[in-house]
């Protein structure tokens, strides 16, 4: 009873509020728009509470009502006296039941998720904890729909809906100048007068990018000009970033200068090309799907993984970051340290410990490296191409060492928002791109990877942002800038020289498609993109190109040639474009007599029936080269990438197209962006599957390769539902109810799906050490003339990581207690202070009565350890991580005092 009494008294203060800020508006449609207004706050705020472990009717309700006074006081002082009429007015029932039905929706997931789950302890709580946050972002939703709806439906009750408008705007612009000192704020506090510097430089550039975006798309929306800009300096910052490490030239503070001197170099052309001023409008109806996805997958990826350590590309990745953050810039690492160690043995040792721990760290035996670089015998390079770890870096920079791994998180947003985009360039159907957004976001392997420090989310943004460009149709004249995306992709991942075919190819269909000149000069800038990335690659880790290179190892080609092989081709190819842009590609605009009408028809149709043979062709091969796979396979089927794409693209999306491929070729080639598409379908994911990655042994570690292409899978699929629907648009029932089963379809993969995302979005994998506890090793012995000591169990997280963040010497430790003290005992000749960090306290050569605990805490252990051998039952067909096992390691730090 109680209860009910608060509900009305929020009703009724809310309706009052309503009827303050509105014009003479019918008192019915005042209490439906509060009674929409309650139910959307009530689920934002029993989400939240949720969400941190305080949920309870009587707190969620107590919030609402202090909310609604709020809010009714603001409405009063901005709206004035009450208002109201008895005229009925524009009816909003419509909006309210969209609401209800959210709502409904929202709570039918809530169900199946916490009443339909394997019988399994940590598969339930996993998908309860999800199932908190889905229903807070369902609040969020429903806040959206409300304020949408209203605003929509009733802009004419707003008594000062001019003054609105241009208030709004400008609100926007003030609340991205405070972000913008927020970050400027962070960065000093984390990093200084350096971080600061960093910071401006790279707030400047997407400023003078979004100023440039504004100049090429006249009266674009405001938010798209603002994450389009953030979009081209991230893509500017990476290419920056890759230039200046293949010259051995890197900093920080350089990359974001460079990126400045790119982003006004773009703004420059584009006013120079289109001889106007910046404009922009305020179109905030346009993208709220498109940004409610942005916001809703932030706290999805929020809490990211710890620290990997070397072993792995991930914790590569992160040592090298580190590296960069404190001005450890060559692309070389050499342990200066080990030249002063006494005898044979000691060295013997110091060598044993970096080739048995620190996997990823590749020694320089190649002469050509060697010569000019090598210090001594422990000169390296780290694993990888290391323009990601650059990227991962400035955001250390800017937010601290132990906050970096948030960059996914962002990446991860940008992503969503540009996929909305694209989606929207192909002029999709609302339903079906929030059903695409829904999938994408939900993919348990999308979330992984944005929670690690891999480089494969970063690649996703890449591939979106090149398909942004090549769908945007209304801008024909921009679309040959695809390649500069792909010339990031050069400078970022070594699988360039696996996709760099298809992108030429691509570039040469729209040349012959259209006779422009300029994808030509696309073709010819992507190949020597292609070479200085690969060269910028050798320079910086020759051992990890020539690994990777291995697939071009055919005949005479191998890695004492590779350079020379690369060259040639990329040079042949660039003669081939720049004699094939000489060739005349005539397009026939002149008036037809009526027998070449007659004539065109037949040679139409001929052209039509070879596309659906075509595509029959290649459908029906594609589908038997990835059945073959399986079937010749020594693992599950789910273990193949085929089926990886399957289950990681929303499940029913893959089998959407090649039902599609069979029944209605012909919706292929409507548009030069689904040929396109569809031509990127078959390469990134069929002979990707069938050739170049046929499985993937461990979810969720090997199947990162995926995750670039799998946006590929999903506009492709969304595109053939929306068509599909068009195609029903006469008959008003059967179209609804396709709409209704697509979106059943959508929620039935959500059932299966959720438990295993909300491991990963609760759960942390990939985790040796936690990133606390680094910084506070790391201030621990950070003291002037001092010396770390590693046990072995640590030295792959701290043997690096540690070198960077502090400068002190770093020895592996003895296994035996008596050889450990000796080794302690002269280094304290040396040094002030002697530290030993060991993961065993309480065993070997620490425990000893010299030496004086400063620092103890546990650090906590996740891992994803199963096997697709040690998998059955459901799991044998769904191979995500039913759970992250954890375990708990001691780690201290003694000082040495005397034996």
């Amino acid at each position: 009873m109680n209860s009910t009494a608060v509900v009305l008294m929020i009703i009724t203060v809310l309706t009052y509020g309503i009827v303050c800020i509105g014009k003479r508006m019918e008192l019915m449609d005042a209490v439906t728009v509060s009674f929409a207004v309650l139910l959307a706050g009530f689920g934002m705020s029993g989400g939240i509470l949720a969400l941190f472990g305080g949920f309870s009717l009587n707190k969620t309700l107590a919030v609402l009502w202090l909310l609604s006074v709020v809010a009714a006081v603001i409405c009063r002082i901005a709206g004035g006296k009450p208002n109201v009429c008895l005229k009925q007015t524009e009816s909003i029932v419509r909006p309210f039941l969209r609401t209800l039905i959210l709502l409904c929706l929202a709570g039918l997931v809530y169900v199946v998720t916490t009443h339909f789950q394997p019988e399994d302890d940590i598969m339930i709580n996993a998908g309860k904890g999800f199932t908190q946050y889905l229903w807070l972002v369902s609040g969020i939703v429903l806040v959206l729909v409300c304020v949408a709806d209203i605003l929509i439906h009733c802009m004419g009750y707003i008594k000062a809906e001019k003054t609105a408008q241009k208030i709004l705007p400008e609100l926007f612009v003030a609340g991205i100048v405070i972000t913008a000192a927020g970050i400027v704020i962070e960065a000093g506090v984390h990093s200084g007068i350096a971080g600061i510097l960093t910071a401006v430089l790279l707030l400047v550039a997407a400023g003078a990018a979004g100023v440039g975006l504004s100049m090429l798309y006249q009266q674009r929306d405001f938010a798209e000009l603002v994450l389009l800009g953030v979009s081209e300096t991230v893509l500017a910052y990476l290419l920056s970033a890759g230039i200046l490490i293949g010259l051995n030239i890197f900093s920080l503070e350089r990359a974001a200068a460079l990126t400045l001197g790119f982003t006004v170099a773009a703004a420059g052309a584009a006013y120079a090309y289109k001889k106007t001023k910046p404009s922009c409008t305020f179109q905030w109806k346009k993208n709220l799907i498109g940004i409610g996805f942005l916001l809703a997958v932030i706290p999805l990826v929020g809490t990211t993984f710890g620290m990997f350590g070397m072993g792995q590309d991930e914790g590569v990745y992160q040592a090298k970051a580190i590296g960069y953050v404190y001005g450890y810039n060559n692309n070389f690492m050499t342990f200066d340290e080990y030249g002063d160690c006494v005898s044979a043995s000691d060295k013997s040792d110091y060598m044993a410990a970096i080739g048995n721990h620190l996997e990823g760290y590749n020694f320089t035996l190649d002469e050509e490296q060697v010569q000019g670089v090598a210090q001594n015998d422990t000169t390296g390079s780290l694993h990888g191409v290391h323009t990601f770890s650059a990227l991962l870096a400035v955001y250390a920079r800017v937010c601290g060492v132990e906050h970096m791994m948030q960059l996914g998180t962002w990446i991860l947003a940008l992503s969503v928002f540009l996929l909305w985009l694209v989606l929207e360039n192909l002029e999709i159907k609302t339903l079906y791109k929030a059903i695409a957004l829904f999938l994408y976001v939900l993919s348990p392997q999308v979330l992984w990877q944005a929670k690690t420090s891999l480089v494969e989310t970063t690649l996703a943004f890449v591939i979106l942002a090149m398909l942004y460009l090549l769908t945007d149709k209304k801008h024909e004249e921009y679309r040959w800038l695809f390649c500069i995306p792909v010339v990031v992709f050069a400078f970022l991942h070594i699988t360039i020289y696996v996709f760099m075919p298809l992108f030429v190819l691509m570039a040469y269909g729209l040349y012959f498609k259209t006779g422009r000149k300029s994808y030509i000069a696309g073709a010819v800038v992507m190949l020597a993109g292609y070479l200085a990335g690969f060269f910028m690659m050798c320079a910086s880790s020759l051992t990890y190109v020539y690994g990777n290179y291995d697939r071009l190892y055919i005949g005479p080609v191998g890695p004492s040639n590779l350079k020379a092989f690369v060259t040639a081709v990329s040079v042949a190819g660039i003669v081939f474009s720049l004699v094939l842009g000489l060739l005349p590609v005539k397009k026939n605009t002149k008036a037809v007599s009526v027998n070449a009408q007659s004539m065109r028809k037949e040679q139409n149709r001929f052209k039509n029936t070879c596309w659906r043979i075509f595509v029959w062709v290649f459908a029906a091969a594609g589908l038997a080269a990835c059945l073959l796979v399986m079937k010749k396979s020594a693992y599950p089927s789910a273990y193949m990438t085929s089926y990886a794409y399957l289950l990681s693209s929303g499940i029913i999306l893959m089998p959407v197209i090649f039902i599609a491929a069979f029944l209605r070729p012909s919706w292929f080639k409507k548009k030069d962006s689904i040929v396109l598409l569809t031509a990127m379908f078959y390469y990134c994911v069929i002979i990707y599957s069938a050739v170049f990655k046929k499985e993937i042994l461990h979810y969720y570690y090997y199947g990162r390769y995926i995750v670039p292409y799998i946006a590929v899978i999903v506009v492709l699929g969304a595109y053939i539902l929306s068509r599909t629907a068009e195609s029903m648009a006469h008959i008003r029932i059967l179209r609804d109810g396709y709409g209704m089963l697509c979106a059943a379809a959508a929620l039935a993969v959500a059932a299966v799906l959720i438990p295993y995302a909300g491991i990963v979005v609760n759960g942390q994998d990939q985790t040796q050490l936690q990133w606390k506890i680094l910084t506070e090793l790391a201030e621990t012995v950070d003291e002037k003339d001092s010396v770390v000591v590693l046990g072995e169990e640590v030295v792959p997280q701290l043997m690096v990581s540690l070198k960077y963040m502090t400068d002190c010497p770093v020895y592996p430790l003895k296994e035996d207690k008596e050889a450990a003290a000796v080794q302690c005992a002269r280094l304290k000749d040396r040094y002030s202070h002697v530290y030993v960090i060991s993961g065993e306290p309480e065993s070997g050569a620490v425990a000893d009565s010299g030496m004086d605990t400063v620092y103890h805490k546990d650090n906590k252990i996740q891992m994803d350890v199963k096997m697709p051998e040690e998998l059955d039952g459901i799991a044998a067909w769904i191979p995500y991580a039913q759970e992250f096992v954890s375990s708990i390691q001691p780690v201290a730090v003694y000082e040495y005092i005397s034996e």
